[in-house]
C-alpha cells in the first residue's frame, strides 16, 4: 500500500529530520581545501561514491539514460546538473554515482544547512561535495564564491531547484528561476536530471530510471533575468516530459486545506 503524505502548498517539508533546526557556524568553511581535509575528504567520497553504485543497483534498482551526455563537457570546464528531489538517501547516492575521473573533478552538491545536522553523516557531507546554502545577504555570497571555486576547478554542481525532497513523488513541482543565477553568472552549461519510477515484476518496489538531458547554455545576447526565466523553463519542461515515463506510484500526495 502507498504511503500518504498530506501537503498545504509545494514549498513545504514533507520529511524533517532531527538536526532540522541547524545553523551554519558564522565561521564555517565551504571548501576544505587544506591537505588533510584533502586526503580525508578523497578517502569518504571514494568510499560512499562505492556505496552509492551499491546502492543503485541493488536498493534502487537504478539505471541511466544519457550520462554520457555528462563525459563531453571539457574535462577542464564545469557544469550545473538540476535534478527533482524525490529520495532522502537515493538523492546524494545519485549524485555520487555521476562521479568523474580523475578524482578532483568530484561532484558538488548544493544543500540546506540542516543536512549537516543529521546525526553520523551530517558531519561528512562537505568532505561528499555538499554546499550548504548559507542565509543572509553574506551567507548567500560565501556560498556564491565557494560554487564559483568549485566551477574553476572543473567540479560539476547538482541543484535541486525543488528545494524540498518528497519522497517517490512522481510529477514536477513548481520552481523558480532563481538557484539558475548560478549558471548565467558562470557561463557554463545546463543539463536536466528527471528520476522516475516504473513498476517492477514481482516486487512491490519499482525500478528507478534517471534521465540526463541537455547541454543548454545560458543565452547571453538576452538580460541577465531572462537567461535564468529561460533556463529555467527549458529544464523544467524537459523534466515534465520525462516525468511522463513514471508508471507507478510508491506514494501518494493528498493536498489539504
Amino acid at each position: 500500500m502507498s504511503k500518504v503524505y498530506r501537503y498545504k502548498s509545494f514549498d513545504e517539508d514533507i520529511v524533517t529530520t532531527s538536526g532540522q533546526d541547524y545553523q551554519l557556524p558564522e565561521d564555517y568553511r565551504h571548501i576544505r581545501d587544506r591537505w588533510w581535509e584533502r586526503l580525508w575528504s578523497a578517502i569518504v567520497y571514494g568510499f560512499f561514491s562505492f556505496v552509492a553504485r551499491i546502492w543503485l543497483r541493488f536498493g534502487l534498482h537504478a539505471r541511466f539514460v544519457g550520462r554520457k551526455k555528462l563525459l563531453r563537457v571539457p574535462h577542464d570546464e564545469g557544469f550545473f546538473v538540476y535534478g527533482n528531489h524525490t529520495q532522502e538517501f537515493g538523492d546524494p547516492m545519485i549524485t555520487l554515482a555521476l562521479g568523474f575521473r580523475p578524482v578532483n573533478r568530484r561532484i558538488r552538491a548544493l544543500c540546506t544547512p540542516s543536512n549537516l545536522g543529521v546525526p553520523g553523516i551530517g558531519r561528512l557531507i562537505p568532505y561528499l561535495g555538499g554546499i550548504p546554502i548559507a542565509p543572509g545577504r553574506e551567507g548567500l555570497q560565501k556560498t556564491e564564491e565557494a560554487v564559483s571555486w568549485c566551477c574553476g576547478h572543473a567540479q560539476p554542481v547538482v541543484i535541486f531547484p525543488e528545494a524540498h525532497v518528497w519522497p517517490w513523488y512522481t510529477l514536477i513541482r513548481p520552481f523558480s528561476s532563481a538557484s539558475f543565477h548560478y549558471p548565467v553568472q558562470e557561463n557554463l552549461p545546463v543539463f536536466a536530471m528527471t528520476v522516475t519510477y516504473q513498476k517492477r515484476r514481482r516486487s512491490k518496489r519499482p525500478r528507478t530510471t534517471i534521465y540526463i538531458d541537455g547541454p543548454w547554455m545560458p543565452d547571453q545576447a538576452l538580460p541577465e533575468r531572462e537567461q535564468k526565466k529561460k533556463l529555467c523553463e527549458t529544464v523544467r519542461l524537459a523534466m515534465e516530459l520525462r516525468a511522463q515515463n513514471n508508471t507507478c506510484s510508491y506514494a501518494d500526495y493528498r493536498q489539504v486545506d
